[in-house]
C-alpha cells in the first residue's frame, strides 16, 4: 500500500492528469517538458484566420514560429492541477510568436498598404436644387500598420484564436447618417411648408418650395440653411405690391352683362397695404 501511495504521488508530481488540456492541446499524462513540446507541435499545426474590411487570410501559426518561452506557468499547473475542479489550463505569460516573423508577414499584406485602403468619410447632407438626402458615412478599409501589428502580436502569442477580426479605423468619422437625420427632417418640414394669400381680386400668392428652394444656402460650416432671414422680406415686399395693386380696382359681373366689369378706386382704403413687419415675423414662426 506503501509503495502503491509512493507511486501515485510521483505520478501527480510529474505527470499532468489524465483529461487535462492546455491551451487547448490534451497533456494527459505528460511531463512538463513532454507537454510544451505537444503545446508547441499542435499549434504550431493550427491555422488562424485574420480577416480585414475586405480580404481574409487563413495562414498555419508555425508562420509565427509559435513557442512556450519557459516551463514555469505549467510547474505551477502540474503543482496545483489536484487541487483545481477544472481541467483546461490557459498559459497567461509563457508563450509567443516571433515579433520578426509577423512583421515581415504583414509588410506583404496588400490591405496594409496605403494605396489600397479607402479613408473614412464623414456623412452629409447634398442639395440637388430641388430636394436634400442624406449621403451617409464611408467607414472605409483604413489601418494603421503599428496598430494592427500590435494586436496580432498580443492575440497571437497565446495561441487560441481561430479568428481574428480587424475593424478599419474610425475615430476620424465625426458626422454619421443618423446624427443628420433632424437636421434633414427640420430643412425638409420648411421646405414643405406652403402658405396661400387669397388677395381681394382673387388672386392668390403662394409661398411654397418653389420658392423658398431659392433661399437654399451653406453656412461657415458647409450646412445647408434656408435663409428666412435674408429672403423673406423680400417676398413680404412683393405681397404688399399685390395688395395694394388689388385694391385698385373693384371686379363684379354686372346685371344683364356678359363681361366683368373693373371700376377703379379713387380713395384707396387702409387695408390696401399690410403691415409688413408683423407679417414677416408670422410667416417667419409658420416656417
Amino acid at each position: 500500500i506503501v509503495s502503491a501511495a509512493i507511486l501515485i504521488q510521483n505520478f501527480r508530481d510529474n505527470y499532468f492528469e489524465y483529461g487535462a488540456t492546455i491551451q487547448g492541446v490534451n497533456c494527459s499524462s505528460l511531463t512538463v517538458e513532454e507537454a510544451s513540446q505537444r503545446i508547441e507541435k499542435e499549434i504550431n499545426e493550427k491555422t488562424v484566420t485574420i480577416q480585414f474590411a475586405n480580404n481574409a487570410y487563413t495562414v498555419d501559426y508555425s508562420m509565427f514560429e509559435f513557442q512556450v518561452t519557459t516551463p514555469q506557468e505549467l510547474e505551477e499547473i502540474l503543482a496545483k492541477e489536484y487541487q483545481s475542479n477544472s481541467k483546461e489550463y490557459t498559459l497567461m505569460n509563457s508563450t509567443t510568436i516571433s515579433p520578426e516573423k509577423l512583421h515581415g508577414w504583414l509588410e506583404t499584406i496588400p490591405d496594409l498598404k496605403e494605396e489600397n485602403m479607402v479613408f473614412p468619410q464623414d456623412a452629409f447632407i447634398r442639395w440637388d436644387g430641388n430636394q436634400f438626402s442624406i449621403i451617409p458615412e464611408v467607414v472605409g478599409s483604413w489601418y494603421d500598420f503599428e496598430e494592427v501589428y500590435q494586436i496580432l502580436l498580443d492575440e497571437l502569442s497565446s495561441g487560441l484564436p481561430e479568428n481574428i477580426v480587424l475593424e478599419p479605423l474610425s475615430d476620424y468619422l465625426e458626422v454619421t447618417a443618423n446624427s443628420l437625420s433632424s437636421q434633414l427632417e427640420e430643412l425638409e418640414r420648411t421646405l414643405s411648408t406652403v402658405i396661400h394669400y387669397q388677395l381681394s381680386d382673387g388672386t392668390v400668392y403662394t409661398l411654397d418650395r418653389e420658392i423658398m428652394k431659392q433661399w437654399v444656402s451653406k453656412d461657415e460650416d458647409g450646412n445647408y440653411q434656408i435663409d428666412i432671414t435674408s429672403y423673406l422680406s423680400e417676398f413680404i415686399g412683393q405681397l404688399d405690391k399685390m395688395v395694394e395693386n388689388a385694391n385698385q380696382e373693384l371686379s363684379f359681373h354686372p346685371t344683364g352683362l356678359e363681361n366683368v366689369v373693373n371700376v377703379p378706386i379713387v380713395d384707396t382704403p387702409p387695408s390696401s397695404s399690410i403691415n409688413q413687419e408683423e407679417e414677416i415675423a408670422r410667416v417667419t414662426g409658420a416656417l
